[in-house]
Parts: structure tokens; C-alpha cells; sequence
């Protein structure tokens, strides 16, 4: 695990900052085109959130006209407390959600994806953990629409990781051993103080969260999560992740409209490339690059010998495309 947390610790005087907030709990929803999920969530929050008060507000990204009809004509009406703004381009996600948080009153703030769905009472119990001392953001378990697990804990991308991830080492690295590389859905049946979670589910305190600025508004899409626990993390406080409460995440909603299995694979390996651009020396981010053509070059050695077994045809087509993208990608600049 990263020792990044310790390089500096940051003392919060949350009780003072705290008298002037109102709420327990404000919740920011970006909406993009995911109007039918976005009903579903609301009512989950509304059936499950008991216990504390809240406030909900949805920031809608220029979604269509379809979309934007069913905000104003059903979910509106149906949910008269929560506060809808709309965009009149889609200025990305980090930049939607820090639009609304100087009008937050909660103690805490939590950055829901709209196809979330709760399934139990619990946040409670989270609100809790994220009063402790020492933490900064908490995560809870996320279920695939089938309710297995959704891998949402990772490491930051240490150059040594993108060597062993990129390259295969983990076929050779005994897997009792891996998860100092990249954590397993097994890892995830307990709790953990991981690097970063995914931004499908991210609770701070609201002090917290505005003390690092929100979410990086450079990054239109990707790599905000991460980023935003680095900042978390270099304030000395913990990231959290919780594993006895879950909520379904049906996932890709918003990204699968706009972009192909192999585009969002190239994004994560921008986001990857702008985290050394932002926190390491300029010579890394060309390592970088390098490791990933080689990545890519294995990749598609590899899916090409497998094609040759009819079986596999069809599968290996699909792969060595996302890895010629990526590999395209590293000749190109970066667009975050």
C-alpha cells in the first residue's frame, strides 16, 4: 500500500467549519442521457435514507431533448425537494459536479453516478466512519446488476505497477503476491484503506472536499477519481472503502453512448498519463508511454496467435483493436 497519506499531515478543525452546515448529507447527481436511472436512484434514496437529514441535486450535462423531457415532466414533479440545473453543453463530469458544491449545506457530500441503485439501510453507518478522525473519503462495495462484485479499489499507477500490469508479469508473479500490484474481487470481501475507489460512489466530508477544490476540471472524463483521492491523500487522510454495505451499479451508462469498449480503454490510459503530467517528473510520462507500446505490442502478439484457433476469432479481433487504439494513442497528444 502507498505510504502517500504520510508525506503530510493536515489537521482539520471540522467542528467549526461544520457549524455553519445545515444538513447531514448532500448528495450531487450528474445526469447524461440516464433519465430512467436516474428515477430509479432518487427512489432509492428515498426509500433507504433514513436516519439523517439530506439534499439532492442533479446536474444535467446537455442531455437530449428525450432526457431532458422526462427530468422536467416526471422526476421533477415526482421529486419536488431535489434542485435540477442544466448545462447547456456537457462541460464534463468533474467540472458538473464541482458546480454545485458552494451551494452544498451537508456535513458530508456524496458523488453518486445515476445509475446507482440502493438496496439496503446503511448509511448510517458510513456517515459515521466518515466523521472519524484521519478520514477523508469513504466507499462502499459496488454490485454489478447481477449483484456480484464490482472490482471499484485500486492502486495508484506507480511506474513499477505499469511495468508489472502492462507486461504480463502478474502470469508469472505467484497470486498470493499480486495484489501489491492490483487488487483482486476477492480483496474486496473486507474492508481496505486502498490508494483510490471508482467515483461511482465517493463520500467526504464537505469540509474536505472543498478544501481540495472538487474534482480536477481539466479532466473532462476519467481519471478524476483517482486524482481527486491523491488529493484526499496528500492531506494526510484516508481513503476508506467499505465492504459491508453495497449499492448496485449498473455501469457505462453514460460512456457506452458516446464511446466504444476500445475508446474507454485508451481514456483510462490517458488518465494515466495525465496523473505523471500532473504529479511526476516529465520524463516518467515518456517511460510511460513507452511501457504502454510495449503493452500493447504484447497484447496484440498474443490475441493474433489466439485468432488462429477458430474459436477465438471473434474475440481477438475485438482485443487487438482496443490495443491498436491504445497504441495509436501514445503517438498522439493527450485530451483530458
Amino acid at each position: 500500500m502507498s505510504n502517500l497519506g504520510n508525506d503530510k499531515k493536515y489537521e482539520f478543525s471540522f467542528t467549526k467549519e461544520m457549524r455553519t452546515l445545515f444538513v447531514d448529507l448532500s448528495v450531487i447527481i450528474v445526469n447524461w442521457n440516464s433519465a430512467a436511472l436516474l428515477m430509479n436512484c432518487l427512489a432509492s434514496v428515498e426509500k433507504w435514507f433514513n436516519g439523517f437529514t439530506y439534499e439532492v441535486f442533479v446536474v444535467d450535462n446537455c442531455s437530449k431533448e428525450e432526457d431532458i423531457t422526462n427530468l422536467k415532466t416526471r422526476i421533477q414533479p415526482r421529486f419536488p425537494r431535489v434542485k435540477i440545473f442544466y448545462n447547456a453543453t456537457n462541460i464534463g463530469f468533474g467540472r458538473a459536479n464541482n458546480q454545485v458544491l458552494h451551494l452544498c449545506t451537508g456535513k458530508y457530500t456524496l458523488f453518486l453516478n445515476p445509475d446507482t441503485c440502493f438496496i439496503s439501510d446503511g448509511m448510517s453507518k458510513l456517515l459515521t466512519i466518515c466523521a472519524q478522525d484521519h478520514t477523508g473519503l469513504v466507499s462502499c462495495k459496488l454490485l454489478k446488476s447481477d449483484h456480484t462484485v464490482e472490482l471499484s479499489c485500486f492502486h495508484f499507477p506507480y511506474f513499477w505497477r505499469i511495468v508489472a500490469n502492462s507486461l504480463l508479469l502478474g502470469k508469472i508473479w505467484p497470486a498470493n503476491k499480486w495484489r501489491i500490484f492490483s487488487y483482486g474481487i476477492a480483496d474486496q470481501t473486507k474492508s481496505l484503506h486502498p490508494d483510490w475507489v471508482l467515483g461511482a460512489f465517493m463520500l467526504l466530508p464537505t469540509v474536505v472536499i472543498k478544501r481540495v477544490g472538487g474534482f480536477d476540471a481539466a479532466i473532462f472524463m476519467y481519471g478524476e477519481d483517482m486524482e481527486l483521492c491523491y488529493q484526499v491523500r496528500k492531506l494526510g487522510l484516508e481513503v476508506s472503502y467499505v465492504s459491508d454495505f453495497a449499492v448496485v451499479h449498473y455501469g457505462g451508462c453514460s460512456w457506452r453512448q458516446a464511446w466504444s469498449d476500445a475508446r474507454k480503454e485508451a481514456k483510462v490510459h490517458q488518465a494515466i498519463l495525465y496523473f505523471y503530467h500532473k504529479h511526476r517528473a516529465r520524463g516518467l510520462v515518456s517511460a510511460v508511454r513507452a511501457v504502454f507500446v510495449l503493452g500493447a505490442l504484447l497484447r496484440i502478439i498474443i490475441y493474433a496467435l489466439v485468432s488462429l484457433i477458430p474459436s477465438g476469432l471473434k474475440k481477438s479481433i475485438d482485443k487487438i483493436k482496443t490495443q491498436w487504439l491504445i497504441l495509436l494513442t501514445q503517438f498522439r497528444r493527450c485530451e483530458f
